[in-house]
């Protein structure tokens, strides 16, 4: 379980690893951490929304581990975010269909993630990400829940 405060500082160290990745053109590494950005960023705000010091919220309880996930629709719902991303972000659309079910090993554990995840799918996912003024990290930012 992470703070608030250490979601977010894991959101800025993502985005740095991304960064440096995309620079030696290691795309599907890349893309994975691109994915680890997004999940820490949601995890971050969830806290604020829930009003709870670390997230997930209960270590330990069966009725919270709906909160342990990688699910970027579910932690969309939890952060309280839904209503300047999701249906209402184009941003969202391009982005979240790349990691569906369970994003971080069907990435890892696909022979086949380098066809996937080419450099023109990492940068355009990258852009939607952080680089353009609507991406998905820079309304979260903008947004006072985070």
């Amino acid at each position: 379980m992470a703070t608030h405060s250490e979601w977010k500082k894991l959101t800025q160290t993502k985005i740095e690893t991304v960064r440096r990745l995309l620079g030696t053109e290691e795309w599907v590494l890349a893309a994975e951490y691109m994915g680890y950005t997004l999940e820490c960023a949601l995890k971050a705000t969830c806290c604020k929304a829930l009003s709870v010091p670390t997230y997930p919220p209960i270590k330990g309880n069966p009725e919270m581990r709906l909160f342990q996930t990688h699910d970027f629709d579910n932690l969309l719902i939890f952060s309280g975010l839904s209503d300047v991303l999701g249906s209402n972000s184009m941003t969202w659309g391009i982005f979240t269909p790349h990691y569906l079910g369970n994003w971080p090993q069907s990435i890892r554990y696909d022979v086949n993630s380098d066809k996937k995840y080419t450099e023109t799918t990492v940068k355009q996912l990258y852009d939607v990400l952080y680089q353009r003024e609507d991406s998905i990290l820079k309304t979260i930012f903008r947004n006072s829940r985070w």
